[in-house]
Order: structure tokens, then sequence, then C-alpha cells
């Protein structure tokens, strides 16, 4: 009788029935959220940083201190961007921050219109 006992004890949790066949159930459903959050962060991954050179650079007409950059980075036309870097000149380089990128600190990158 004890040895019965004792294989009655032994008996895996997986066989139970009841709740935890529901709980199974509902984590199929969690797995589907979970499929649909990983899609919406790759998603935003889309949007993010690349590499790009600036093709064109120009004086900001208002702004003594900003440059208007023309920056190729694989799509059919240049991107405009407002650069405050006295470094940036034709052919360099450069990270950029597309439109809906969040970077560090929290800010995100906005589309604006150039005044």
């Amino acid at each position: 009788e004890e040895e019965e006992e004792e294989e009655e004890e032994e008996a895996p949790a997986s066989t139970a029935k009841g709740p935890r066949a529901f709980g199974m159930l509902s984590g199929d459903k969690e797995e589907e959220e979970d499929e649909d959050m990983e899609e919406e962060e790759e998603e935003e991954k889309e949007v993010g940083l690349c590499v790009g050179r600036i093709v064109k650079c120009r004086k900001h007409p208002k702004a003594d201190k900003l440059q208007i950059c023309d920056v190729d980075y694989g799509t059919e036309s240049p991107l405009q961007v407002v650069c405050g870097g006295a470094n940036a000149k034709e052919g360099l380089l450069v990270v950029l921050a597309r439109v809906g990128c969040v970077i560090s600190g929290g800010t995100k990158i906005e589309e604006a219109v150039v005044r």
C-alpha cells in the first residue's frame, strides 16, 4: 500500500485536468499577443539608425550655426536634414536617425518644416 501511495505522489503534474488545462489554452492567446508585439517591434526597428552619405551641404538661410544637408541613405532621393555639426561636408559618411527613431535620452526624431 505504501508503494502505491508513493507512485501516486510521483505522478507528473502535467496530467492534471481543470484549471491547469485552461491555463494552457489561455497561454496560446498570450503567445499570439507576444507574436503581435514582436511584429510591432520589428516594424519599429525598420525606422531607426542607418548610415548615409552627405551629397550636398549649404548654410541654413535663417541660422548662422546650422546647415541643410542632403543625405543619401539608399533611397530614390536624398533626405534633407538640418544639421548643427560644424564638420558636416559633402562626401562625409554619417549616422542618420530617421523620422520615428528614438535616440538615447528618449528623444524621438520628428519631421519638421525648414523655415
